[in-house]
């Protein structure tokens, strides 16, 4: 699968588009912010969202932050980091869009205390989400959080991607990631992921 055919697909849709239900992200957030709170307990956290879309977690995410917190959102849209910010100026939170241009490297996001990604793995093929684990792990500061969700299972089909927990693991311990896995929250085909740097 080319990184240049899944970057055109998000590109050309409109960001727009699809709104999850406001039960269905209260329901994520519920799964995320007690797992990533520990590691932004400092004074100005930075926080990464990888594959942000229209922000529909950072902005929540950011408010829930100190006040000098910030979110970095990562995306292969234009449209749709456009649209976050626009997002996060309407809120008043920090929020510093940055753009994946080749779906596979993260632009320089620099220090993290902690870093999510909701609903990104399950669209990438493998060697793509061990690349990203990997760069998101170098990012991270020692003890800080990658809280991850990907489609347990073995199937290797355009956006639909789905992983047996074994290989998740195994790309977490070869990024420095102590993973621990929970099985259940929000959708029962999804698997959580809390990573956590040595």
């Amino acid at each position: 699968m080319s990184a240049e055919r899944e970057i055109e697909f998000w590109q050309t849709l409109d960001p727009t588009a699809y709104v999850k239900p406001q039960g269905l992200t209260d329901a994520t957030l519920g799964a995320l912010l007690p797992a990533i709170g520990k590691s932004t307990g400092v004074k100005r956290p930075r926080v990464l969202d990888l594959g942000c879309g229209d922000g529909r977690l950072a902005i929540p995410v950011a408010k829930a932050l100190p006040k000098a917190g910030k979110v970095i959102g990562v995306d292969v849209s234009q449209g749709a980091l456009d649209l976050a910010s626009t997002h996060a100026e309407v809120d008043g939170v920090k929020f510093e869009g940055m753009l994946c241009e080749d779906g596979r490297t993260l632009p320089d996001v620099k220090r993290l205390d902690a870093a999510f990604s909701i609903t990104l793995f399950q669209h990438l093929p493998r060697e793509a989400v061990a690349a990203l684990i990997t760069q998101v792990a170098m990012y991270l500061k020692k003890g800080g959080v990658f809280r991850f969700q990907f489609v347990e299972g073995d199937s290797d089909e355009f956006l639909t991607q789905k992983y047996p927990s074994s290989v998740i693991g195994q790309i977490c311990q070869g990024a420095g990631l102590q993973a621990e896995f929970e099985r259940g929250l929000v959708h029962d085909c999804w698997m959580w992921v809390t990573a956590v740097k040595g």
